[in-house]
């Protein structure tokens, strides 16, 4: 269930709300979000201070995503150190005018082994590339050189709330973890 505090404005009572949320398609609207932009900031924790910085990020089935850093910078440091990470995802595609939405989520993130970092390629270079299976060989030759140096990283969700002025106002929901776990 999700956690509505109160009904948006748009709407003339709860019941209106609840028989939205009842239906509400929470993967496909996940997805919408998350195909809106390449980027997500992504924050991690240093003792008590927070550092965020963006990285292109792919996703899969169940919403875990996928960046690939150095591992000499400050986020993989921080990383290595503190699993417990944010990442906020937004669609950048707006006016002044137009309705907004994305998501907040917390998770657990790891630096991948060796033999893990397949799949996670996989779906990485879909995101990065979709066009690019002509050049794929090239690609995947590239991608093993900057392997030595950077590495795969992947972020399980353990919460994710979804913001979207089309349907909820101003309200954040929290997401069913049936929709990503």
């Amino acid at each position: 269930m999700c956690n509505i505090t109160r009904a948006p404005k748009r709407y003339k009572n709860k019941l209106s709300l609840f028989i939205i949320m009842r239906d509400f398609n929470w993967k496909k609207h996940l997805v919408e979000c998350m195909d809106s932009t390449l980027f997500c900031a992504l924050s991690t924790l240093e003792n008590d201070r927070t550092w965020t910085c963006p990285v292109l990020f792919a996703y899969d089935d169940k919403f875990n995503l996928y960046f690939i850093s150095m591992l000499s910078s400050k986020h993989m440091q921080n990383i290595m150190k503190n699993r417990q990470v944010s990442v906020a995802i937004y669609s950048t595609k707006f006016g002044v005018d137009d309705d907004v939405f994305g998501i907040q989520m917390v998770g657990k993130a790891r630096v991948l082994p060796d033999s893990e970092v397949g799949r996670a390629y996989e779906i990485y270079h879909k995101r990065k590339f979709p066009e690019a299976n002509i050049l794929k060989k090239q690609l995947h030759k590239t991608m093993l050189i900057l392997l030595k140096k950077w590495k795969f990283v992947k972020i399980e969700p353990v919460e994710i709330h979804y913001f979207d002025t089309r349907f909820f106002d101003e309200e954040r929901q929290i997401v069913p973890k049936e929709a990503y776990k």
